[in-house]
């Protein structure tokens, strides 16, 4: 863009005629060639309008297309999620009733089975009111304490 004089003394005058006669005609051809350039630059915008235009209208229809796969795709993993978590659901529901029928149900062959496991072993239950009454004995003797407090933790316990 930018030429660089020749700066040597030993020039003569016809050189320096020269060189601004070649600088004028240096400053012409850079200017042609700007003008060239903005006039390619606007055509280059013109196009470029006109097929932004298409483009965009390709892009906006291409963006609806995806969206529209998108939400299907979506709206049948959502539907697959419900099932999924209708069915683990009644898995749960299988395996947990079962178990707590057969706690109410079992429950009073499980006790009879023990009493008379008990039975064959030795072991003799005692009722729970005896038990209650001993071990408030026992703490009654530990604390020390006398009869008017005892009566008054019997009445509170019951």
């Amino acid at each position: 863009m930018f030429r660089h004089k020749n700066t040597s003394t030993t020039k003569h005058s016809n050189t320096k005629t020269q060189d601004k006669s070649d600088l004028e005609n240096s400053n012409k051809k850079e200017q042609a060639i700007n003008k060239d350039e903005e006039i390619k630059e606007e055509s280059k915008k013109v196009k470029e309008e006109e097929t932004s235009e298409d483009n965009i209208k390709e892009l906006l229809e291409k963006n609806l297309k995806w969206s529209q796969i998108i939400y299907e795709q979506n709206r049948r993993l959502n539907h697959k999620l419900i099932w999924a978590t209708v069915a683990g659901w009644l898995r749960l529901l299988l395996i947990v009733a079962p178990l707590i029928l057969a706690f109410f149900y079992f429950s009073p062959f499980i006790k009879q089975a023990w009493k008379s496991y008990n039975s064959i072993l030795g072991i003799t239950s005692q009722s729970t009111t005896d038990t209650q009454v001993d071990s408030l004995d026992n703490l009654f003797k530990v604390f020390n304490l006398n009869k008017a407090q005892q009566e008054q933790v019997k009445s509170i316990l019951k």
